[in-house]
């Protein structure tokens, strides 16, 4: 279960979370569900980066200054469970680095000839463009550019 905090970019604690998973080999991790979340993990697993996700409902009671509100206060909340996917009986992971490049702080724009390749095509960026959440490769395609979010390889 995903602890009720608060999260300022759902899109780093994401990518920690996954990278974090990784190193201790597990094979699944839960982030929030976001549009964004959503999109980004339908992107892998179309890639091949996970083997698949499942939408879950949470019920957290929220809490203020340590008191519990009433049960007509509970909210369902949603989380995704991302099913992770590993090479062999050593389980090296099928990715070797996730990193995230925009924050709330800094973004990191481009345009569509200045869309990165990250190594020579081998990984992919994740952009947030007009046209929805896409990859480099469909955003060239598109000749769109947008919000580099990510970068997997």
């Amino acid at each position: 279960m995903i602890k009720n905090i608060m999260v300022n970019h759902t899109v780093s604690d994401m990518i920690t979370r996954v990278r974090n998973a990784i190193r201790v080999k597990k094979s699944t991790v839960r982030v929030r569900s976001t549009y964004v979340t959503k999109s980004i993990s339908e992107i892998l697993k179309r890639e091949g980066y996970i083997a698949d996700y499942k939408i879950m409902s949470d019920d957290l009671t929220r809490t203020i200054a340590s008191k519990k509100i009433s049960e007509t206060d509970r909210h369902p909340m949603e989380s995704l469970e991302l099913i992770l996917k590993y090479h062999g009986q050593k389980m090296t992971p099928v990715f070797t680095n996730l990193k995230s490049i925009s924050r709330p702080g800094v973004r990191f724009y481009a345009g569509t000839k200045e869309i990165p390749q990250v190594l020579d095509g081998l990984g992919i960026s994740i952009l947030s463009t007009s046209k929805g959440i896409v990859t480099d490769h469909d955003a060239r395609k598109m000749g769109i550019g947008g919000e580099i979010l990510c970068m997997i390889w």
